[in-house]
């Protein structure tokens, strides 16, 4: 149990950050540009491509970069969003100068409808894995979300052995979610949220933050055989009991 947390601060810049909003006409070739920006791009820009599905007549299935270049530098900034600006179907952009603080915020679904989310972590974004994207995701008639986040950097840098996250050679996560009426059964969710189950044949993982079911298969996905072997052993010694156990819970 944590009793005890000490913070070291860091002082942050500001950052540059925003949204660029695509169509949604070329899903493959749209994710295949924003893959290929990002393989040339410096450490500094991140991105999450955010593939939305309608929500009708008011809200038209779109596309959304959600983008981040961490430093005050203007003309590295434009630099490094200049390839993410260049791909075809932008629609809009909107990019400001900002404190990192202002870039966070909480997302909420819809009102009058619930959600569930699932993912998997990929070494590469392929052809097979943009094409199973696409397929998820439907051109966003099927009241499915994707999103791609990138991954690498800095957190590539960490041995896999070194925490208890070891999946550090993904190049990106891949997020699908669905959207029910609010009174919608788990069971309905899980059903509608099963045909992502063919992004996740070319995974390699799982990453925690955006899971909706916690089974066995999930926490396989999330720990690999040695990590969840390391942790099993400190379950073993520190909670026999599994008293613990509401969460993606490792046995002891």
């Amino acid at each position: 149990v944590v009793t005890h947390l000490e913070f070291l601060a860091q002082r942050v810049t500001s950052v540059h950050a925003g949204m660029i909003t695509y169509s949604v006409d070329d899903v493959p070739t749209l994710v295949q540009g924003w893959r290929d920006a990002h393989r040339a791009a410096a450490e500094e820009l991140n991105s999450t491509l955010v593939l939305m599905p309608a929500f009708g007549a008011e809200m038209p299935a779109m596309a959304m970069g959600l983008v981040c270049y961490a430093g005050p530098d203007r003309t590295a900034a434009d630099a490094a969003f200049a390839p993410l600006l260049a791909l075809d179907g932008v629609l809009s952009t909107e990019i400001t100068q900002k404190p990192y603080a202002d870039v966070l915020e909480e997302a909420h679904p819809p009102p009058g409808v619930t959600s569930m989310a699932t993912n998997t972590l990929v070494e590469s974004m392929s052809a097979e894995v943009i094409a199973a994207v696409a397929d998820w995701y439907a051109a966003g008639s099927a009241g499915r979300l994707a999103f791609i986040r990138a991954l690498g950097g800095a957190v590539a840098r960490v041995p896999s052995d070194a925490t208890a996250f070891a999946h550090r050679s993904a190049e990106a996560m891949v997020v699908g979610a669905v959207f029910l009426p609010v009174d919608a059964a788990k069971e309905q969710l899980i059903e509608a949220i099963r045909p992502f189950e063919a992004v996740k044949a070319s995974g390699v993982g799982a990453y925690s933050g955006f899971l909706g079911t916690a089974t066995e298969n999930d926490v396989a996905a999330i720990y690999p055989a040695p990590t969840l072997r390391r942790l099993t052993e400190v379950k073993q010694k520190h909670d026999p009991a599994n008293v613990f156990r509401q969460n993606f819970n490792i046995r002891p």
